[in-house]
């Protein structure tokens, strides 16, 4: 497989796998919405827009040094 092929194919792994967590998500809160009243779905979005905005200062740079010790594998496993 050539590296113009192995980059496409990750490439539209990465998008397919993107658009299939966004149509979750949306799915998720569209039932959640039915399920729960209103006063209980807003609480849970305060509650949740806490927990998202507490979860960014830890979320700094993980990704990128996640990718970085991933491509330095030097076994290739």
């Amino acid at each position: 497989m050539s590296l113009t092929q192995s980059v496409f194919r990750s490439s539209a792994a990465l998008t397919v796998g993107n658009a299939a967590n966004k149509i979750v998500g949306i799915t998720i809160m569209l039932a959640m919405a039915r399920y729960l009243t209103a006063e209980q779905f807003g609480l849970y979005t305060y509650v949740f827009s806490f927990v998202v905005l507490l979860g960014i200062p830890t979320d700094i740079g993980f990704g990128q040094v996640l990718v970085r010790e991933i491509s330095r594998d030097e076994e290739g496993s």
